[in-house]
């Protein structure tokens, strides 16, 4: 028989396992866990049966084989779990995604990246926004007071759109390094649904997006949105959300449809819901300096704009959960690393690069299809290398 332990409220350990189908019948015994742990010493036989399979693929947590060595034969195990690491990075991992976390918020989260197994990106998108309001309205309950932040009220040269030889420039210009308060939001609309326009007549090559000063974005004001989401009303039976929720969510998902390359140059602080624009476009160059991160969680949130679904589209499951759990912030280096940032240049080298790689896809693609996303980006650099060998 597997000897199953229920480590905490977030984590169950299966031991001496011989069958995977063993999980199965006995799932009532795994409690109601974010993470199943499988300590595996040897092959099982019935990965491939039907039943077996069915039950890991809609599994209401993620799964983490955890092989007793790194033997290739294990490969073909790999795409039946959700995640695959060795003993010691998986204490590691997870203690450090789940610390200061409650158990309600990792809940919440995990269920994203779970949804994201069998589901489609809009069913992600849906996912997160329900967490958004689940939390948010445990965070509102508990009255916390965030910190006030004393930013002026933006006017209209908070964001500012300039267009030379087809490319579109957005420069955000908003007060308190483009923090995202309330009038930050309302003019980011605004701009986006110019932009959205623009893209209709089909003259645009491309957009770039970045930030006038030192920073690119210091994310949301806590305050504000605690305030907004305390106003707005989502229904949980319906799932109808509030339409200024609608409204806000396209204008960040929408870059990701447009008909050209949407590029953020990624400066300074570029984090919480300011990421969300960056992730959102087709492409992310970051200069040396920079730092990006989702702290939404040590907020007691998380990313509700598409951040979430499209670091894990970007970043890979391992990445991205980690990223979104533990709300830490990465320098340019290792957010380029782990394929969160697509190019890393030097200080102030960023237009230069966003402009090149918009003109190699415009001349590589009559038609910009952000399926071919990474082709593209290959190319650019393949050639790009090759002109300064």
């Amino acid at each position: 028989m597997p000897e199953i332990r229920i480590k905490n409220e977030n984590l169950t350990e299966i031991s001496n396992i011989r069958h995977l189908e063993e999980i199965r019948m006995q799932k009532d015994q795994l409690g109601a866990p974010c993470v199943v742990l499988v300590y595996m010493k040897e092959l099982f036989t019935d990965a491939r049966e039907p039943e077996v399979r069915e039950f890991f693929r809609n599994a209401p947590f993620l799964t983490v084989l955890v092989p007793d060595s790194p033997d290739d034969v294990y490969v073909a195990l790999a795409n039946l779990f959700d995640l695959v690491m060795t003993s010691d990075e998986a204490e590691t991992y997870f203690e450090k995604a789940f610390a200061g976390k409650s158990a309600v918020q990792c809940r919440e989260i995990t269920e994203c990246f779970v949804k994201a197994r069998t589901g489609s990106p809009e069913d992600v998108l849906t996912q997160e926004s329900k967490a958004f309001y689940r939390l948010m309205n445990l965070k509102n309950q508990e009255q916390e007071d965030a910190p006030e932040q004393n930013v002026p009220e933006n006017q209209e040269n908070a964001f500012l759109l300039d267009e030379q030889d087809g490319i579109l420039y957005l420069t955000m210009n908003a007060n308190g390094n483009n923090l995202m308060t309330e009038s930050f939001f309302r003019y980011y609309e605004a701009i986006m649904e110019k932009i959205e326009a623009l893209s209709q007549e089909k003259t645009c090559q491309g957009l770039i997006i970045r930030g006038k000063g030192r920073h690119f974005s210091v994310g949301a004001d806590v305050k504000a949105l605690a305030e907004r989401s305390a106003e707005e009303n989502f229904n949980e039976e319906t799932g109808i959300f509030p339409a200024s929720h609608i409204r806000q969510k396209h204008f960040f998902t929408f870059l990701h449809s447009l008909p050209f390359p949407v590029v953020s140059i990624v400066t300074g602080f570029c984090i919480g819901s300011g990421s969300e624009i960056a992730v959102n476009s087709h492409f992310r160059i970051c200069e040396k300096g920079a730092r990006i991160g989702q702290p939404e969680s040590t907020f007691g949130i998380l990313p509700a704009l598409g951040g979430l679904g499209r670091t894990l589209e970007i970043c890979g499951l391992k990445e991205a959960y980690q990223l979104v759990m533990t709300g830490e912030l990465l320098p340019a280096e290792q957010a380029h690393e782990i394929g969160w940032a697509d190019i890393l240049a030097d200080k102030k080298k960023g237009l230069a690069e966003a402009e090149a790689l918009i003109r190699s896809i415009t001349e590589e693609s009559e038609k910009f299809d952000s399926a071919n996303r990474k082709s593209y980006l290959h190319h650019y650099l393949r050639r790009k290398g090759s002109e300064t060998a």
